[in-house]
């Protein structure tokens, strides 16, 4: 099984608690409302760009920002010669 791309149901926490759907967020952002749900569903990974947007619209702070966008640990992952 893949691991997820992104922390799902913590990014969506984080959105109710600054008072955000979908709808809102994507306004906030600028970002098209279809990629905050592509994004939420895991369906495609997030640019720098939409990271960053997100990070300060929902005023994460960095650590927030590290248990939703980089769900993979990077320490446990074999890097493949190629």
């Amino acid at each position: 099984m893949d691991t997820p791309i992104i922390n799902s149901n913590k990014l969506k926490a984080k959105m109710v608690l600054a008072g955000y759907n979908r709808k809102t967020l994507a306004e906030a952002t600028g970002l098209d409302r279809n990629t905050i749900g592509l994004i939420i569903s895991g369906k495609t990974s997030p640019s720098f760009r939409a990271m960053n947007l997100i990070y300060h619209a929902l005023k994460l702070n960095p650590q927030e920002a590290t248990e939703i966008f980089f769900v993979r640990n990077l320490r446990n992952t074999k890097v493949r010669k190629g």
